[in-house]
């Protein structure tokens, strides 16, 4: 847990650790040079739960805070190393949730959880989070952006090693400020790590206005879109920003409509055809797919009627999406589009899919 002059919060944040159900912690939280009361609050904080372990350092930043996190938990013998900021909200389960997951699915190396998001004061509001659980999902999504609530990730020891780079951090410095949890989440993918998301609301982040600035908002938007590209690398720069405009529902021409498209059909099928998936990953992929085609489709005039070939081949994927799920509601809206014979495969469906 990083700390940068949070006495207000700070306090709260720890005490949600100490009511957490799964009990066996050690809470390492890293001064990173306050100038406020937050020293104080933290050393009375180790008085009280001999779990807390207070490391004080000069001011280095959120990444250098994190990488001193991370150097101090590898000294340890704890088999899972996770995160947390000092101005938020752990609910009591989350850790054994995490934990729970994680031994309950070997293949998957770190997990995260939904969030919530809670007034300045602590009051919640209905502005959630939820992103998408399995690995399959996970990794798509990322190729668009981050897919994991930063603050609430939980991993294997091992992980997080593995991530290590040669100046012996877990996080990079260097030009990947703002976004230095998905530049982590991408070097993980490329180690064949396996990511997901317990789906419940298990995590509270404060909204504070203490936030990034417009600029820094525009660098980021530039840092992330470059991270972006490392996963999509058989695409131009030019493609990669087509399809991240696209995810994010940007404003484009029609041109650029059209290829944004053709592009994510073409990305999806090479994903689909090297990525190990279950039956669900694939219908969770699949309908993420159609969801950002169908938002294209309205937006675009240029993709309205007459039916395009994107638009069958979104026809096709909503309707097997439909069918794997038994979604009456998903199978009524083809036939309200014409597709009436897909209907009534699927309405008259008797299989049982046990895995999805």
């Amino acid at each position: 847990m990083p700390a940068y002059n949070e006495a207000r919060y700070v306090r709260r944040a720890l005490e949600s650790l100490f009511a957490q159900t799964y009990r066996s912690l050690e809470i390492i939280v890293v001064d990173d040079g306050s100038t406020d009361e937050t020293p104080q609050i933290l050393a009375g904080l180790a008085r009280l739960d001999a779990r807390v372990r207070v490391l004080r350092q000069t001011n280095r930043g959120i990444v250098g805070a994190l990488n001193t996190g991370f150097t101090a938990a590898f000294e340890g013998a704890a088999a899972y190393i996770g995160r947390m900021d000092a101005n938020d909200i752990s609910r009591p389960d989350r850790i054994a949730a995490q934990v729970e997951y994680l031994e309950a699915n070997r293949d998957v190396g770190l997990v995260g959880t939904w969030m919530r998001t809670l007034t300045p004061d602590g009051v919640a509001t209905r502005r959630t989070w939820t992103p998408p659980e399995l690995p399959g999902a996970v990794a798509w999504a990322l190729h668009f952006g981050t897919a994991l609530v930063h603050a609430s990730v939980l991993g294997r020891r091992h992980v997080f090693e593995s991530a290590r780079l040669e100046a012996g951090g877990v996080y990079r410095c260097d030009g990947v400020e703002h976004c230095e949890d998905y530049d982590l989440w991408v070097r993980l993918l490329a180690l064949s790590v396996r990511m997901a998301n317990v789906p419940q609301l298990l995590y509270e982040r404060r909204d504070l206005p203490k936030g990034i600035t417009p600029t820094q908002a525009e660098i980021q938007a530039r840092r992330s879109l470059r991270i972006a590209h490392r996963l999509l690398g058989s695409f131009s720069e030019d493609d990669a920003r087509l399809l991240v405009s696209l995810h994010r529902r940007h404003e484009l021409s029609a041109f650029e409509a059209k290829r944004a498209v053709d592009l994510l059909l073409e990305l999806h099928r090479d994903f689909a055809a090297t990525y190990p998936m279950s039956l669900r990953e694939q219908a969770m992929v699949a309908d993420d797919v159609t969801r950002k085609l169908w938002s294209r489709l309205w937006a675009s005039s240029a993709l309205r009627p007459p039916v395009t070939e994107a638009e069958t081949s979104v026809l096709r994927m909503r309707a097997r999406v439909a069918s794997l799920l038994m979604s009456r509601r998903h199978a009524r809206s083809l036939a309200r589009v014409g597709c009436g014979a897909i209907q009534r495969r699927i309405l008259g469906a008797r299989e049982k899919w046990t895995e999805v």
